[in-house]
Order: C-alpha cells, then sequence, then structure tokens
C-alpha cells in the first residue's frame, strides 16, 4: 500500500451530476481536458451525429436550464469525467484505485485500464439507447432526511436507489409514484431534490432494457485493470471486471458510505464528476473532510490550477 501522500482514489459519479456548462472553465483554462473532450467529440459525432459539446455549451443559456435528455446526457457525463481525469494525471497525480458509482463505473474502468475509452463511450451511448427505447417514464428524488426513518415510510411509493449516508437517501420510482413520494415528505416537512434524470435508475422500472443491454455488453473486450477498481454495488473492491458488471451498476442500489469504508480517510480522494457532489457526500462519510477535493463545481468555480490538487490543504 502506498503511503497517505500518495494514497489517491479518483471517484467518478453518473446521472444526476450533470448540468449545462459543465466544466466550461476548465475548457478554456486546460489544454489536456480541451484537447480530450474534442477527441471524445469526434467520436460521439461519428457514432450519432450528435456534438456534446454543442451539447453542454451553445447557447449558453444551457446553464440555466433543465438537461436530461439520456441520449446526450450520458455519454456528457462520462466524456467530461474522463476528460477530467486525464487532465489530472497529466499534472502527475495519478490513482491507486479508482471508485465508479452507477454511470461513473465506465469512467472509472476506463481510467483502470479495463476497457478503451472508445468501448467506454460506446457503452454509455448504447446504455442510454436501450433505457430509452425499453423503459418506462420515471425519476429519482434525492432524500434529506434519516434513511432509518423514511425508507420505510416510501418503501411502497418506490425502490431505494442510493444509500450515501445517514441523512442522505435516493428513491427511484416511476412517474406516480414519485408524486406520491414528493407529496409524502412535503407533508413530512422534509427536503428533497428532484434529480434531473427520466428513468428510475437502480430498480426494478428498467429491468426491460437489461437484455438488450447485456446483448451488447458481450462484445465489449475487456482487460485486467491496472490499479483496484471499488465498485458501490458489492460495496467493495471488483475481484474481477465481467461485462455483466456494466448492467449491475446501474441496477442495483448506490452502497457509497460501505463502499468508502475499506479505504477509510487514509486516501486522498478526487472528485472527477461534473457537480463536486460525491465530495460533498464523502466528506460527511469520512474522518477527515480534508482529504477530499472536488475537481468541478456546478457554480462554474473548476480547479483550473490542477496542481493545487496534490495535497489535502491544496498548497
Amino acid at each position: 500500500m502506498n503511503d497517505d501522500e500518495n494514497d489517491i482514489t479518483f471517484v467518478f459519479a453518473g446521472q444526476g451530476s450533470q448540468h449545462g456548462m459543465m466544466a466550461y472553465a476548465l475548457y478554456g483554462a486546460n489544454r489536456v481536458f480541451r484537447e480530450t473532450l474534442r477527441e471524445l467529440d469526434t467520436m460521439m459525432i461519428d457514432l450519432t451525429g450528435q456534438s456534446v459539446i454543442s451539447a453542454m455549451y451553445d447557447p449558453p443559456a444551457r446553464a440555466a436550464a433543465p438537461w436530461d435528455d439520456l441520449s446526450t446526457t450520458h455519454p456528457a457525463i462520462f466524456m467530461v469525467e474522463y476528460a477530467v481525469a486525464r487532465a489530472v494525471m497529466a499534472e502527475g497525480i495519478l490513482p491507486s484505485r479508482v471508485l465508479g458509482t452507477s454511470l461513473g463505473a465506465f469512467a472509472a474502468a476506463v481510467v483502470a485500464g479495463a476497457m478503451s475509452v472508445e468501448t467506454g463511450l460506446e457503452a454509455t451511448i448504447q446504455q442510454a439507447a436501450a433505457i430509452e427505447a425499453c423503459c418506462p417514464p420515471g425519476g429519482m428524488v434525492a432524500v434529506l432526511a434519516r434513511a432509518d426513518e423514511w425508507i420505510p415510510r416510501l418503501a411502497e411509493m418506490g425502490e431505494v436507489a442510493a444509500l450515501n449516508f445517514d441523512t442522505h437517501f435516493v428513491m427511484a420510482a416511476p412517474d406516480e409514484g414519485l408524486r406520491e413520494i414528493e407529496a409524502c415528505l412535503v407533508a413530512g416537512r422534509v427536503g428533497f431534490q428532484h434529480l434531473p434524470v427520466r428513468h428510475a435508475f437502480h430498480s426494478r422500472w428498467i429491468d426491460p432494457a437489461a437484455d438488450v443491454f447485456l446483448a451488447y455488453c458481450s462484445t465489449m473486450e475487456l482487460s485486467v485493470p491496472r490499479i483496484p477498481i471499488l465498485c458501490c454495488e458489492r460495496a467493495a473492491p471488483l475481484p474481477r471486471v465481467d461485462t455483466a458488471h456494466f448492467w449491475r451498476v446501474v441496477r442495483q442500489p448506490i452502497r457509497l458510505a460501505e463502499t468508502v469504508e475499506g479505504v477509510g480517510g487514509r486516501s486522498l480522494y478526487l472528485d472527477m464528476e461534473p457537480s463536486g457532489t460525491l465530495a460533498t457526500f464523502l466528506r460527511y462519510i469520512l474522518p477527515e473532510p480534508r482529504r477530499v477535493k472536488a475537481v468541478l463545481s456546478r457554480l462554474g468555480r473548476d480547479e483550473v490550477e490542477l496542481g493545487r490538487l496534490r495535497t489535502p490543504s491544496g498548497c
């Protein structure tokens, strides 16, 4: 095991972390991030005819608009997270392990060397297409309340999609169930946030897409990862990477707190996802919040000087 100074965990998140104009400051300031994102955008256009860069940055009004079109947000999250990781690694900051939640498992697998970036991008596109074609409308609600008290009250209306920490969990449900969940939370004066997604990820309501996506997964070429991959579906290191892993991570609940227990506070956690949300969660979970840093911010205050990420204090 590396010493504490060099023990670094890259973390990657999934749907709900996206927002218009994400990583725009880094795109303007960092050559590696910009060139990587452009390379991925060329691949995206070749595969789908759509440009993620245009969807994110043209027009600037996108910053204030909801963005829940799965066909672009799914690959956009992957592209931004992978490009951020490339930019951080170009500064000589290398991960000891990676942790991916949900869709973030694709970028984590690429950074770990378990699949090529081309395969990772195509897989996100294929997963989005399968879910859009096969699954009913739905969504997800993040709840700011004690999980042990509120999950039993909401269980008949939806399914638990994520257990982030004691007072933060996510429920997934079809549209009618979402309305019931939100009405119950309003009546109980509980804070909640509707995530910008149109489907009930991590629940039985995406099961209709399983066969289609797993058929695609069977064609993917995978390699033995160069560094450990922490799996939030298993709440443990991944013993091996198989194609079904990339379905399980979006179907089964996210168990973030359990997953990081084995690593604990000795590692420096660097959040690669677009809004810095995982960094916020980890600061609640870990004994040393200063050992968590977000590269990107929903408010646009991106860490354009990536060398400052080398130490927990940012010095």
